[in-house]
């Protein structure tokens, strides 16, 4: 897991992209919580974060997307 200081989060956004693209997590510092991004369109990566957790597979987890064609590939039906 990659941990980014938020203070140089942006200085280091080609470094996460490469990270959360490899299948990995990571995990960004953010008002007073935690952050961690995964692909969601990865399984194993879905798998890890739900692992760090301490969750099922079954619990909901937010998603954010660019738009809806991101959307598409992440959700059947859409």
């Amino acid at each position: 897991m990659k941990v980014v200081p938020s203070s140089n989060a942006l200085d280091h956004v080609s470094e996460i992209a490469d990270v959360v693209k490899g299948g990995g997590l990571a995990c960004i510092p953010h008002r007073g919580a935690y952050r961690l991004l995964a692909d969601a369109r990865s399984k194993d990566a879905i798998t890890k974060l739900a692992q760090s957790k301490r969750r099922s597979h079954n619990r909901a987890a937010l998603v954010i997307v660019a738009d809806l064609a991101a959307a598409g590939e992440i959700v059947d039906g859409i």
